[in-house]
């Protein structure tokens, strides 16, 4: 890890969402309403979650035969994802039908390839970089954790990374963003808009409870990239022996451009706690292969992108500049896999020019 040497230390969290020193599970004479609003307000550490989510949320984007930009038709499928979000780092793993794995079929379908056993992708941070693991473990991407000062476009890359795992530990409030969640009252909150993205912000309220007191219903509304609030709408299910989280809740979406569709999504499994095995977050080698060799690293530090050769060695890259997110439904992973294919090209020319001059 000497390539990293003197990128900085700057915290992960943002200012929205940091877990918290205090536990959400449920505690004897806990009310369940206040665990669910304690949890989206600023969530405890979670040292494993497993769940899915439906695959419809996002809106992928692809260019047709007469170079106009179309959605592809969402599809009913559901991803298999696994968290943890800890003081100092959280990690992602894409199984199954994950937004990590799709690829489009000309314009109107998308398909997924088979996750590696052992090798799925992951993505994680600690207080040094954000980073992601890919193609079976044999790629990989460093970006480092800088202020926005220094460096805004790595900042943006890190923060879309975090915002991710936001979305994940708020249970169907995607399309508020992730700023700052604040209760006003026992049953409304507000979610503050974040300078860089282009849609979010807005205010719900809780609007059913079963009857232990667990939230059942939720309407929010929300701010689109027009400035225009659109009303969205979750409905919760909970296991008999598990107060919270919800096991199953249900999106309601009714957006401009795509209409009403429904977005199911399950918690499987939830722990919550500190990982011992993660006092500073989370780091590539905990998740690899010993015996994978990369393929390809890339880093990122500075507002400069490198390829770090097999010999250690960073050469420069073309920057590509950061466009601020215009739906929560937006493909963010589908912008950093193009810029993965474009460093892959550069890098397979590098290397073979470097090939065939050693043959000359």
């Amino acid at each position: 890890m000497l390539l990293l040497a003197g990128l900085g230390v700057a915290g992960w969290g943002s200012a929205a969402l940091v877990p918290a020193a205090g536990g959400s599970e449920a505690r004897i004479g806990d009310d369940p309403a206040e665990i669910f609003r304690r949890f989206l307000e600023n969530p405890e550490p979670v040292r494993r979650m497993v769940y899915r989510r439906s695959f419809s949320r996002h809106r992928i984007l692809v260019v047709d035969d007469q170079g106009r930009e179309r959605a592809v038709e969402p599809r009913p499928v559901l991803e298999h994802l696994e968290l943890a979000w800890q003081p100092m780092g959280w990690y992602r793993r894409f199984g199954e039908g994950s937004h990590a794995l799709y690829r489009t079929k000309g314009w109107k379908h998308v398909e997924f390839e088979r996750p590696v056993p052992g090798a799925e992708p992951v993505v994680g941070t600690n207080p040094e970089y954000s980073w992601s693991l890919n193609n079976g473990h044999t790629r990989l991407s460093i970006v480092a954790r800088l202020s926005r000062e220094e460096a805004p476009n790595d900042w943006h890359m890190a923060r879309v990374q975090d915002t991710q795992a936001i979305y994940d530990l708020r249970f169907g409030l995607d399309a508020l963003g992730p700023g700052r969640l604040q209760w006003i009252s026992p049953e409304e909150f507000l979610v503050e808009e974040v300078d860089y993205l282009l849609f979010g912000g807005g205010h719900g309220r809780i609007v059913a409870w079963d009857s232990r007191q667990r939230p059942t219903e939720l309407v929010y509304a929300a701010r689109n990239a027009k400035g225009r609030y659109e009303t969205w709408k979750v409905r919760y299910t909970y296991r008999d022996d598990r107060p919270f989280p919800p096991w199953l809740y249900v999106v309601e979406e009714n957006s401009e451009g795509r209409g009403r569709l429904w977005h199911t999504n399950c918690v499987d499994e939830f722990e919550t706690g500190l990982d011992p095995a993660a006092p500073r977050g989370y780091y590539p080698e905990m998740f690899r292969r010993a015996n994978t060799p990369y393929e390809m690293v890339t880093l990122y530090s500075n507002d400069v992108r490198y390829m770090v050769s097999r010999q250690g060695r960073l050469h420069r890259l073309p920057v590509v500049p950061y466009e601020p997110l215009r739906q929560p439904q937006t493909n963010v992973w589908f912008k950093l896999f193009m810029s993965g294919v474009v460093l892959a090209g550069g890098a397979a020319l590098w290397l073979g020019l470097r090939r065939r001059r050693g043959a000359s």
